[in-house]
């Protein structure tokens, strides 16, 4: 079965591979061999949660399945790309564009609709990090989603269930993920 290790591969990280499927460019997979599969099995509860809530996948790729195909384990999921197809590029990327005052503005605006959504669908981040960021460049701007990097990593995740404890959660690394990572790269690239 393991025909996704022939598709063209999208991403990488220490413990997964991201791979396009072919047959329908809008789906992907990621997965991880199963003896290493720590961060991708807290991804994979996480979204299968989110799942049983119902909530908005406005802001994060839609989740279609478990993937479990011989030592591999993943998730198949949405494809976040731009409307004509093209990679949306990460939000490390996209910044050094070296962006004028106005992309700059339209970025931190989509940035705190992106945070107002973590918030109303209490969908706790557990890495902020700039590749976990890809930017979709749409007629009326730009729009940020998280692909990567969701769910409390913690023993007891209290965060992910209860929302009052995922606002402060998501407000706390919000405003390190701004100060420490987005407002410093930015002033760097900036026209």
């Amino acid at each position: 079965m393991l025909e996704f290790l022939t598709w063209p591969i999208i991403g990488s990280g220490q413990e997964r591979v991201c791979y396009r499927d072919p047959n329908d460019p809008l789906r992907c997979v990621k997965v991880s061999k199963k003896e290493q599969s720590k961060q991708t099995r807290r991804e994979l509860s996480y979204y299968q949660y989110l799942a049983s809530r119902d909530i908005s996948y406005s802001h994060i790729p839609k989740f279609y399945k478990k993937v479990d195909e011989g030592e591999y384990i993943g998730l198949e999921m949405e494809f976040i790309c731009n409307p004509d197809g093209s990679n949306a590029p990460d939000l490390y990327n996209y910044i050094k564009l070296s962006l004028s005052e106005k992309e700059v503005e339209n970025l931190y605006h989509s940035l705190e609709k992106l945070r107002i959504y973590l918030i109303e669908n209490n969908i706790v981040p557990c890495d902020l990090v700039l590749s976990n960021f890809l930017v979709q460049t749409l007629p009326d701007g730009v729009k940020i989603v998280m692909v990567d990097g969701l769910g409390g990593a913690e023993f007891i995740p209290l965060s992910n269930y209860i929302a009052y404890f995922g606002k402060r959660k998501i407000n706390r690394k919000w405003g390190k993920f701004l100060d420490e990572r987005v407002i410093p790269k930015i002033k760097k690239h900036k026209k």
